[in-house]
């Protein structure tokens, strides 16, 4: 374990851990158990994990940057040594899968009003700027293709297309007011919102412990091509493997050298 090479380290000799140890040793455990719990949190099973990753890991980068600039030097420099590691994955924003993102728009509890708050407050406003605009215009791209794979059932256009069968039976002067009809329904619509945005623009969830999954469920109606995207995006987990299910199977692939 880190913490026992280190107290090894500060004392240079073997033995029993001394009382400035033993004070190490409780510094490095309030910083460790946070690691602790969010690795808990994303080896979850039995829930989705992948809108809590973006919370998780702007969390971790905030407490890191905190704890480097500690008053304790031991916990200072073990801080930079994770944020060296830290920035080696997730310093490149262009690096970044899109989706990370993409999923804390699609939870009704934040939507895109939180990316962007979180973004303004590790970045400049261009930069913050910048990046939410990457991360609408994937989710955007999403859901025209979403769209267009679904347009001939889509519930988003209103009104039914009159059939060849209905044709038959319909008189022509009901057949042009029908198509008039139309016509005048969709000049209507020309400019009006698409259901991605009305869902972004209407009101966030306030419950915390919210069912995301059964929400969109039952939101189906309101945003069906965007209620596709969340039952596709939401399902991928943040790890392939549970937590347990990797350290239990750890000694059949790795012998003790």
């Amino acid at each position: 374990m880190y913490v026992d090479d280190h107290c090894l380290e500060l004392s240079e000799t073997a033995g029993h851990p001394s009382s400035e140890d033993w004070q190490n040793v409780k510094v490095f455990l309030k910083f460790l158990e946070i690691f602790y719990q969010t690795t808990l949190k994303f080896s979850e099973t039995s829930h989705i994990t992948s809108n809590s990753f973006f919370h998780e890991l702007f969390n971790l980068q905030s407490l890191i940057v905190q704890y480097s600039d500690d008053v304790d030097s031991s916990l200072t420099n073990m801080a930079k040594k994770m944020k060296l590691k830290f920035d080696k994955y997730w310093a490149d924003f262009e690096d970044m899968n899109m989706l990370l993102f993409v999923v804390v728009v699609l939870d009704p509890r934040y939507k895109m009003k939180y990316v962007k708050f979180l973004f303004s407050k590790f970045y400049s406003p261009l930069e913050g700027h910048g990046k939410s605009t990457k991360v609408m215009d994937t989710l955007s791209r999403m859901y025209n293709h979403y769209k267009d794979s679904i347009s001939g059932t889509s519930n988003e256009n209103i009104g039914d297309q009159t059939s060849v069968s209905q044709t038959d039976a319909m008189h022509s002067c009901d057949v042009w007011q029908s198509q008039w009809e139309k016509f005048l329904e969709d000049e209507n619509n020309i400019g009006n919102t698409t259901k991605l945005e009305k869902y972004l623009m209407d009101d966030m969830e306030k419950n915390k412990d919210l069912n995301v999954l059964a929400w969109w469920k039952v939101s189906y109606e309101r945003y069906p091509t965007v209620s596709k995207i969340a039952r596709n995006v939401l399902a991928i987990p943040t790890f392939t493997v549970a937590l347990e299910s990797t350290f239990s199977t750890g000694g059949r692939i790795l012998d003790c050298y």
